[in-house]
């Protein structure tokens, strides 16, 4: 399988599960020579009554980000009520680790 179409499957059971918890879900529009991802750094934003969640998937650990990757999204705000969240897809344990950034 490639990477692509493996993001996409790991996207869609985050997805699935913030639907699950009673989020409202946006994510990121597909299109070609765009920039993917919201603010060049999230997958998803969801919100609910009490939290606005920014959150990256990816199947990789944050760890092992690019070092760009990292700074920007420490470095994008944080206001109050709002979450900045990595979810790395544990692939032997089939569980998101989640990361609150």
């Amino acid at each position: 399988m490639n990477t692509y179409k493996a993001g996409n499957e790991i996207e869609k059971k985050a997805y699935d599960r913030l639907i699950a918890q009673h989020y409202w879900v946006e994510k990121t529009r597909r299109a070609k020579f765009q920039p993917q991802d919201f603010f060049y750094c999230w997958d998803f934003i969801a919100v609910n009554q009490k939290h606005i969640r920014f959150i990256q998937v990816s199947g990789k650990p944050f760890t092992q980000r690019s070092r760009a990757d990292k700074e920007r999204m420490l470095a994008f705000p944080k206001p109050v009520g709002t979450i900045k969240e990595y979810w790395y897809w544990d692939e032997q344990n089939e569980r998101f680790e989640i990361q609150t950034i």
